[in-house]
């Protein structure tokens, strides 16, 4: 998918997402053309429309520092929303976060 960046600018995101029930989790890696990230992710469905996820790895030596996404459009073709820095301390401070847009791909 695509990632938009206040800092960083555009990049593209992969996600890994396994559910059981309304909690999701899995691996996920971004990368702009001056950065790469990942790490593994943790969160939950609100309802049909709406999803929250904390992906951490964003600072290795500070393990709070992740990136919340709020999904707020789910459909079988597209999960879009809004993510912002948390738990990071200085090193983020200035980055208010950006969009995400993915398209989800079936298993192999």
């Amino acid at each position: 998918g695509t990632i938009t960046d206040d800092d960083l600018g555009a990049g593209s995101i992969d996600l890994t997402i396994s559910q059981t029930g309304r909690t999701l989790n899995g691996g996920w890696m971004s990368t702009f053309s001056t950065a790469k990230f990942l790490g593994n992710f943790t969160g939950h469905l609100r309802d049909s429309k709406g999803a929250t996820l904390d992906l951490g790895g964003i600072v290795p030596t500070k393990k709070a520092c992740k990136v919340r996404f709020t999904a707020t459009s789910i459909s079988g073709t597209a999960i879009s929303g809004n993510y912002k820095y948390i738990g990071c301390g200085t090193e983020l401070h200035h980055d208010k976060g950006g969009t995400i847009s993915i398209e989800p791909t079936p298993a192999m």
